[in-house]
């Protein structure tokens, strides 16, 4: 049996506390892929015995059992052979942090009705009270659509994670992490390229490189703001077309898609290691009314296709 002294990282996100604890102090003090607003402990601490302080615990145990995930009502538990199976596949350990990193996800639906959409978004206007949300699934340009946003005059709300939450009839719109992977040829396509230092100096062409666009951030909540969601199909150097949406129906269910993709993980590592479902029913329908009201909300829906660069020329 390997050893099951436990090491703790503690995680907070919006006010809520997560408790990451294992066995092993190098998955405690290795990167979890956190894009939303977060403070670490600097150093991984022992576990103190019955010490239950945190919201919610992501519990690690790496031991010779075959491999279960058991979710409880503020619990998660991923017990195995995991340094095992890491050996075998490779990369099970950032897999898992991942898993781990949408558990996060769904506390935060539960916990605060803070639902995290698969998004781009930017402010702007007189009072900072105008905000573009760029939706849509990987590759159709939401990353692109906000750097031309950006090049004209909007700060950055929130790049690839935008979140949301609906409260008492409000819709509360919450600052996220700027830190934007780009493809370098078309970064240096836009004119804030020029205030940028670039570290990774090597990487060019279609390999996407993590670029800090915190200086091009606001980092403060907005609520109830002129909102336009935008659903971009780029294609460079095309003409801009807009087509406003008659539907709000197939609008709100494309909204539900992608706060829900970051949650259901339903899948396997490696084609051998099935990874649960965390959604519930409850949470579901949650999602389902939230992504109805948030397009019911919206002051104007659009699909856009065409060059990013052009595209703010066509949406005032």
């Amino acid at each position: 049996m390997k050893s099951l002294n436990m090491y703790c990282k503690n995680v907070e996100i919006f006010g809520i506390r997560f408790d990451l604890i294992s066995n092993s102090s190098d998955f405690i003090n290795g990167g979890l892929e956190i894009k939303l607003q977060q403070k670490f402990q600097e150093n991984a601490r022992i576990l103190e015995n019955g010490l239950r302080t945190a919201d919610f615990y992501c519990y690690i145990i790496d031991d010779d059992l075959p491999l279960k995930f058991v979710r409880g009502e503020n619990d998660l538990l991923i017990r195995g052979n995991i340094s095992e199976l890491e050996k075998e596949y490779g990369e099970v350990h950032s897999i898992l942090r991942y898993f781990i990193y949408n558990y996060m996800l769904s506390c935060l639906e539960s916990k605060l009705g803070m639902f995290n959409i698969h998004a781009s978004s930017v402010v702007g206007g007189h009072d900072y009270d105008k905000v573009l949300l760029f939706i849509g699934p990987s590759g159709c340009g939401k990353t692109s659509c906000m750097l031309s946003a950006v090049d004209r005059g909007y700060a950055i709300l929130g790049n690839d994670i935008s979140s949301i939450q609906q409260n008492n009839g409000n819709f509360i719109f919450y600052p996220t992490s700027s830190f934007s992977p780009v493809e370098r040829r078309i970064f240096e396509n836009f004119d804030m390229a020029k205030e940028v230092v670039i570290d990774n100096e090597k990487e060019n062409g279609r390999y996407k490189i993590p670029i800090d666009l915190n200086s091009f951030s606001y980092r403060k909540k907005i609520i109830n703001p002129d909102l336009t969601v935008v659903f971009p199909h780029i294609i460079d150097n095309a003409e801009v077309a807009v087509l406003s949406c008659e539907n709000k129906r197939k609008a709100a269910s494309r909204i539900y898609e992608q706060i829900t993709e970051r949650i259901r993980n339903i899948g396997l590592l490696y084609y051998a290691l099935p990874v649960p479902s965390l959604d519930t029913e409850e949470q579901m329908v949650k999602r389902a009314d939230f992504s109805k009201n948030l397009m019911n909300f919206a002051k104007r829906i659009v699909y856009v296709r065409g060059d990013a660069q052009k595209i703010m020329e066509e949406i005032k």
